[in-house]
């Protein structure tokens, strides 16, 4: 497997962010938005390490529950979104 740019994986998490901003956003005060509003304070995490060049300590990494997450709460009602915050918590994951 080719190693994953930064820029790639920059991209998955700009991605999963605009999606959870719009879910924020619609979204009634209250659990459910809790929940958006903790997966977008990680992916404010992954977004500021990539950004400062940095690679993600491993205790970090191991404190990333956005993945769990959207698969228990959005897998069966929101599938596109539970992709893209996946897909972002992975490839981040790889570098």
């Amino acid at each position: 497997m080719s190693q994953i740019q930064r820029s790639q994986v920059a991209a998955l998490v700009d991605r999963a962010r605009a999606m959870t901003d719009e879910r924020i956003a619609a979204a009634p005060p209250g659990s459910v938005r809790n929940v958006f509003t903790s997966i977008r304070s990680q992916l404010e995490y992954m977004r500021d390490t990539l950004a400062s060049g940095a690679s993600p300590a491993v205790d970090d990494i191991n404190r990333l529950t956005l993945g769990v997450i959207a698969v228990r709460e959005f897998e069966a009602s929101d599938l596109a979104y539970c992709d893209a915050v996946c897909d972002a918590v992975f490839t981040f994951k790889q570098l």
